[in-house]
């Protein structure tokens, strides 16, 4: 059985309604959907905790769907997701951003150039962080 909005309880499925339907620059980063649970409550209350502004974290064992549950969210709610994935090389710049120098009407300048976090953040859209484990102490206490 797969998930669909009218599973929702009314008053969710008119915050929904109600929400921006995204901007077309980022309606690429929509995911597909597709996740079918085991327990359809997990999906409810993922649906839920969002729609009241709140995070939610999904930890399992690879292979478990978290990835797919992501995309499904970012599916419903016609919200951009942003993805990164950690990995214990990463830096600060592969999360935030980086200045670069850039020529401009014959003139230098120094432009920084968004991260994913940052993006998702001034954007308001959704973020999903895969393989946080791997994510290097010194970076995580940013």
């Amino acid at each position: 059985m797969t998930f669909t909005r009218d599973s929702l309880p009314t008053e969710i499925q008119q915050m929904l309604n109600r929400r921006d339907a995204s901007t077309t620059e980022d309606s690429y980063l929509i995911g597909e959907g597709g996740y079918t649970p085991d327990d359809e409550s997990i999906l409810v209350d993922c649906v839920i905790a969002l729609s009241l502004g709140k995070n939610v974290l999904l930890k399992g064992p690879t292979g478990s769907g978290k990835t797919k549950l992501a995309e499904t969210l970012s599916s419903i709610f016609q919200q951009p997701m942003y993805s990164v994935n950690c990995s214990v090389d990463m830096d600060a710049e592969a999360l935030l951003g980086f200045k670069t120098i850039e020529q401009e009407n014959g003139q230098s300048g120094i432009k920084f150039v968004e991260g994913p976090v940052i993006q998702s953040m001034k954007k308001g859209r959704f973020l999903y962080i895969d393989e946080l484990i791997w994510l290097n102490l010194k970076l995580s206490q940013f």
